[in-house]
């Protein structure tokens, strides 16, 4: 249904490939900020026909029955699950507005059916739950919270087996940028690691660098000080991700006259030490370029894959265009993957918010080539080939935009948003509009190579 994150793997779920609406007409905006499923009942945000606002509300996937679950603001709109909603257990977690404290932390226990305010974080104002991060380490909820104390942007935490949450953290500034989390959070074992700056006044110890809580022995600690001195390292601003015992992330480094050089680094957890795996900006002179910005896909095996700036062949320019990078955390090096469409076009792009998801050794995205605008592509890290899923009729400017809204992998298929821009498949629709052709749902089968539509909703 939804989570929270990335999807880390299919999702398993059996069916006979029918869709259906639920009837009942009872839902408007259901599921606009959380979903969860538990067992065969979904929990979502939605407003109701009936005096209820926009409140937590469950569905029934065995009876097709829908009720609303509490109503947390009888005055007003709750909106659940706004910023941050996870279920650990039985207990779903959510942020919410009971009209009275502002937007806090709520929970609500699906076996007893109880929903009740679990920690009223600032009593003067909007606490801001989760608006930065949330972890589950071990059972317990860790997530950014904003204090009425000086230091009032902190890590909190909450055992939903107990009941008890508490200030995590209470030493970093809150700058926007030095926020704790801002930039990463990772867990490894009963370790959270993230991004900070202890707030001890000028000359900082150390800048924005990495930080670490471990919950065994409850005691928060600097991890690595990757840039030492004043300038902050800022790790994790592009991407992160965990391979065994190691974290990996970009972090800025200050070489000589040069004081934004972003390198990538690895961080061993096992015996607290870090390095510098590579460098991403093909040794380019241009200072600016030193920071090649990359935006994370996935990673096969021990080769990372992100998405960033081929610099060769640019010169002097200022243009660039995006293709596939691999970073291979075993001989530590980093390249533009081969065989990639118009390695040197600037006008080539990879689409905010399309599909990016990687089965078994494929890489699917939403690319523009500069010939067909967005459209579904796929590359075999094996064999080192790329090739375009789709290339729909319609206007070339616009494009099919694959995943613009959603994508979902279950099983060996991808289901996924999608736009058709010459009225083949407005299923009733009205012609001329845009909606008409916005949103469809379609389907691509990994293990065959067939794409095929599923539905229209837009009636």
């Amino acid at each position: 249904i939804s989570q929270d994150g990335p999807q880390t793997g299919p999702v398993n779920v059996t069916g006979n490939g029918s869709i259906w609406w639920d009837n009942q007409d009872i839902f408007c905006d259901c599921g606009e900020h959380m979903a969860i499923l538990h067992g065969n009942t979904i929990y979502m945000d939605g407003i109701a026909s009936g005096s209820a606002g926009h409140e937590l509300y469950a569905y029934s996937i065995d009876t097709g029955m829908s009720w609303l679950v509490a109503d947390i603001n009888p005055d007003g709109d709750s909106v659940p699950g706004e910023r941050m909603s996870v279920l650990i257990d039985d207990t779903i977690i959510f942020d919410a507005n009971d009209g009275v404290h502002e937007r806090e932390l709520w929970a609500h226990n699906v076996l007893t059916n109880t929903t009740w305010l679990v920690k009223d974080i600032n009593p003067n104002a909007n606490s801001w739950i989760g608006a930065i991060f949330t972890e589950v380490m071990n059972g317990v909820l860790y997530f950014d919270a904003v204090n009425d104390t000086p230091n009032n942007v902190e890590i909190w935490g909450f055992n939903p087996q107990n009941g008890t949450s508490w200030n995590v953290t209470d030493n970093f500034t809150s700058m926007f940028s030095d926020q704790p989390g801002r930039h990463m959070t990772q867990v490894v074992g009963d370790t959270l690691y993230f991004n900070g700056r202890s707030d001890t006044g000028w000359p900082y110890p150390a800048a924005n660098e990495l930080w670490a809580y471990t919950a065994t022995n409850q005691t928060t600690w600097l991890a690595a000080d990757i840039n030492p001195g004043s300038p902050s390292s800022y790790p994790g601003d592009d991407f992160s991700v965990v391979i065994g015992d190691t974290i990996y992330f970009d972090a800025k480094t200050t070489t000589g006259t040069n004081t934004v050089d972003r390198k990538i680094i690895a961080y061993d957890t096992s015996n607290h030490t870090h390095w510098v795996v590579t460098d991403v900006d093909q040794s380019d002179t241009i200072e600016w370029r030193n920071h090649n910005q990359m935006t994370y896909i996935g990673a096969v095996g021990s080769t990372i894959y992100t998405i960033g700036i081929n610099y060769v062949g640019m010169g002097s320019q200022t243009y660039s265009n995006e293709v596939i990078w691999a970073i291979n955390t075993v001989n530590e090096t980093a390249w533009p993957v081969p065989n990639f469409p118009c390695l040197y076009n600037i006008n080539c792009n990879f689409v905010a918010l399309n599909m990016r998801l990687i089965v078994n050794d494929v890489i699917y995205f939403g690319f523009d080539d500069d010939s067909n605008a967005e459209e579904l592509w796929a590359y075999n890290t094996t064999n080192e080939t790329a090739w375009m899923i789709t290339d729909l009729p319609g206007n070339p400017f616009t494009g099919f935009e694959p995943g613009i809204d959603m994508s979902l992998l279950v099983g060996d298929t991808i289901y996924f948003s999608g736009q058709a821009h010459d009225n083949s498949f407005q299923q009733g629709g009205h012609a001329g509009y845009y909606a008409a052709n916005h949103g469809h749902l379609w389907a691509y089968d990994t293990s065959n190579g067939s794409l095929y539509f599923v539905s229209n909703h837009y009636t």
